[in-house]
């Protein structure tokens, strides 16, 4: 009886609100919690922490070089601070999406699926408190072509100088806006951080340095087990 009730308020979450809303993501979580067996599905545009998302931007790794640009920093055309409604207006109704909390804040990630240069990618949104603040581009195909034309394309809209070497960099504009370039051997990801949002970003690198905490204790304990072994 108790798995029928459940289940009829999950429906009602669905059909009341939308199936990619918060309301649902996590009552479906909770189901799941009480119910392991139960398949129901949500389509997430990250499968990972979204955490891991932020840890380079809040924290510039400082080995990486940084470009300079004159031009203000803008991601698929839209500027940060933009709401949720308004990115709907522009873009239509987001494909998947995903959500978390981070520290006090609601985080919620949008995504798309489009073309740049001929090739395609994948297109999240980062927002909270409706507004956005971090824009991701996933590129599906991965070779030196893909790699040399979106660092071209980069070089061409920003006005920049780099290497043909590097596979990690940074540019930033005159406000402290960051792109990411970040080619992990395996896939493409440009990155783009809006640091203006100071409430945000001092939100997220909190909660950063407090993973990062959690991570390296359970390192140690993971250690300690094994010399006990």
């Amino acid at each position: 009886m108790a798995f029928v009730f459940r289940y009829l308020f999950l429906i009602c979450l669905r059909l009341f609100y939308w199936a990619l809303s918060p309301q649902y993501f996590f009552g479906l979580k909770r189901f799941r919690k009480r119910h392991p067996g139960f398949s129901g599905t949500f389509k997430c545009c990250i499968n990972t922490d979204v955490i891991l998302h932020f840890d380079k931007l809040c924290f510039r790794k400082k080995s990486l070089p940084v470009y300079e640009t004159p031009d203000p920093v803008q991601f698929d055309d839209c500027f940060y601070g933009i709401s949720f409604s308004q990115l709907k207006q522009s873009k239509g109704k987001p494909e998947t999406a995903s959500y978390e909390w981070i520290g006090e804040k609601l985080v919620s990630v949008f995504g798309y699926r489009d073309k740049i240069l001929e090739r395609g990618v994948k297109i999240n949104f980062f927002f909270t408190e409706d507004q956005f603040f971090l824009g991701e581009f996933q590129f599906q195909s991965y070779n030196k072509t893909v790699i040399n034309s979106v660092r071209g394309m980069l070089q061409a809209k920003y006005h920049f100088k780099a290497g043909t070497t590097e596979s990690d960099f940074y540019i930033t504009d005159r406000e402290g806006s960051l792109v990411f370039f970040n080619d992990n051997g395996y896939r493409l990801n440009v990155q783009y951080y809006f640091t203006q949002l100071e409430a945000i970003d001092q939100c997220l690198k909190k909660a950063i340095k407090k993973s990062n905490l959690i991570r390296e204790k359970e390192q140690v304990d993971e250690n300690n087990l094994g010399n006990l072994l």
